[in-house]
C-alpha cells in the first residue's frame, strides 16, 4: 500500500528548530500533482510555457526527495518527454547567493 499524504508528512522532523515547511509544501504539491488532474495541468502550464512541451506532461507523476547524482531534488515530475526538477524554497535567504 502506498504511503498516504499524512504518513509522508509525519515522517519529517517535528523539531521546532528545524523548518520543515519546505518539506511539507513539497509533499502537498506531489500529492496534488499525483491525484488532481486539474491541479497537475495548471501546475505544468505555469512551469512549462511551451504548449507543445506541456502535452508530454499531461499524465506526469511526482516524486519527492529524489537523489540525482550527488544531490537531492525536492520534487521530480516524470512525463513522456522527460523529467522536470523542482527545488522548493521558502524563505531560504542563506541560499540566494548560491542559486
Amino acid at each position: 500500500m502506498p504511503d498516504s499524504l499524512f504518513t509522508k508528512l509525519t515522517s519529517y522532523s517535528q523539531n521546532p528548530q528545524k523548518r520543515s515547511i519546505e518539506n511539507f509544501l513539497t509533499e502537498v504539491l506531489a500529492y496534488l500533482i499525483n491525484t488532481d488532474r486539474v491541479f497537475r495541468r495548471t501546475f505544468i502550464r505555469l512551469i512549462v510555457p511551451d504548449r507543445r512541451m506541456q502535452r508530454g506532461y499531461v499524465n506526469a507523476s511526482a516524486l519527492t526527495q529524489q537523489t540525482i547524482g550527488r544531490g537531492i531534488v525536492d520534487l521530480v515530475l516524470t512525463g513522456r518527454r522527460g523529467r522536470i526538477l523542482v527545488e522548493v524554497k521558502i524563505g531560504a535567504k542563506e541560499t540566494q547567493t548560491k542559486i
